[in-house]
C-alpha cells in the first residue's frame, strides 16, 4: 500500500477518502481537515483565544496537539471528577502531555468546584452519572473561559459522536436536540461560543493520529459508562460503514446541509415556550425562574455540609 500524495509506504488507508498516507502525509491530512472544518464553519478567527476542554482520551488529546500545531492560542482545562483510578490515569495522561509539549494545563477538581464529591452530588440532584457530568462540564467549561480571557469553548466531539447523538435524537424525534446538534454554537455576554474542530474526522482516524504521535491517552472507559446507549448506536454506524465507508459523513453532514432551514431557532429547547432568564447568583442563561441548576445544587451541598 503506497502513500497517494509521495507513493512511499502508507501508514493508514481512508476507505471514505479512497487514499493512503505515509506518516507525514497523514499528519498533514489531519489538520487539514480540521482546517477546513474551522474555515467552513466560522468557528475562529486567528486572534482568538480559545478554551479547550481536555479529558485525557484520544479526541480531546489529539485536538491539543492539532490546534497546537495550526498555531491557535489555546488554554487546556482538566476536570478530574474523582473517578478512581480512572480519573487518576486521566489527569496523569494530560499533565505528561502539557510537560512534553512545554504548554501549560489547568486542573481543576469537582469538589474544588462544587463543594463536595461526585457521588454526594448525584444523590442530592437525583440526576444521572452521565447527565450531571455533562451539565457540570459545560457550566464550568463556560465560566472558565470567561476567567481565561477566552471568547470560545473547543471540544473534542469527532464524527462519531456527533453520528451517534444524531441517530439517537432521529430515533426518539428529538427536533429541539437536533437543532441545536450543530459544529457551532454561537456566544452571547456571559457565554463563550462553543465549537467542535474534529467533526470531520472519526474515531479510527483520532486513534491513529495520537498513536503516529505517541501521545499516551487515559486507558479504559468512564466507569460510569457501561451500557451507555451511545455505544450501541456507534456499533450500528459501524456496521453500516463497513458496507459504505462513507455512510456517516453523508448522514451528518447531510443534515447540516438539508435540514438548516427547517430546525427551529437552537436556542429554544423542544416543547419550552418559557422565556430564558439569568441566574441571579452567577448570571447563566436558565429556563428555570430563579437559580440556575448549578447555583441550586451548590446551595443544596451547602445545606447538607450544615447538618
Amino acid at each position: 500500500m503506497k502513500c497517494s500524495v509521495c507513493k512511499e509506504t502508507a501508514f493508514i488507508k481512508l476507505e471514505r477518502h479512497n487514499s493512503a498516507f505515509c506518516r507525514q502525509h497523514y499528519h498533514e491530512h489531519v489538520l487539514r481537515q480540521v482546517q477546513r472544518t474551522i474555515r467552513r464553519y466560522r468557528m475562529f478567527s486567528a486572534d482568538s483565544r480559545i478554551l479547550l476542554g481536555v479529558s485525557g482520551g484520544k479526541d480531546s488529546m489529539g485536538a491539543w496537539k492539532i490546534l497546537s500545531d495550526l498555531g491557535a492560542a489555546v488554554v487546556a482545562v482538566h476536570i478530574n471528577n474523582g473517578f478512581g483510578e480512572y480519573s487518576r490515569d486521566s489527569e496523569e495522561k494530560v499533565r505528561r502531555f502539557a510537560a512534553r509539549q512545554e504548554v501549560p494545563v489547568y486542573v481543576y477538581t469537582f469538589e474544588e468546584l462544587m463543594g463536595c464529591d461526585f457521588d454526594t452530588a448525584c444523590r442530592l440532584c437525583r440526576k444521572p452519572a452521565c447527565s450531571l457530568c455533562g451539565t457540570i462540564k459545560r457550566y464550568y467549561l463556560n465560566r472558565l473561559a470567561l476567567e481565561h480571557g477566552c471568547d470560545t469553548v473547543a471540544t473534542g466531539h469527532n464524527l462519531d459522536d456527533e453520528c451517534a447523538v444524531l441517530l439517537s435524537n432521529v430515533l426518539a424525534w428529538h427536533i429541539g436536540y437536533m437543532a441545536r446538534q450543530a459544529p457551532v454554537l454561537e456566544g452571547e455576554p456571559g457565554m463563550a461560543r462553543r465549537v467542535k474542530p474534529l467533526v470531520m474526522l472519526t474515531d479510527r482516524e483520532m486513534e491513529q493520529f495520537v498513536q503516529m504521535h505517541g501521545i499516551a491517552v487515559a486507558e479504559g472507559s468512564c466507569p460510569h459508562s457501561r451500557g451507555a446507549t451511545s455505544l450501541v448506536y456507534k456499533e450500528v454506524l459501524d456496521s453500516l460503514q463497513q458496507r459504505s465507508a462513507g455512510v456517516k459523513a453523508q448522514f451528518y453532514f447531510g443534515f447540516l446541509k438539508q435540514m438548516k432551514d427547517v430546525l427551529p431557532d437552537p436556542e429554544h429547547k423542544e416543547g419550552d415556550e418559557q422565556p430564558v432568564n439569568r441566574c441571579p447568583v452567577c448570571g447563566y442563561k436558565t429556563i428555570k425562574p430563579d437559580k440556575c441548576f448549578i447555583c441550586s445544587l451548590k446551595e443544596k451541598i451547602a445545606a447538607e455540609a450544615e447538618h
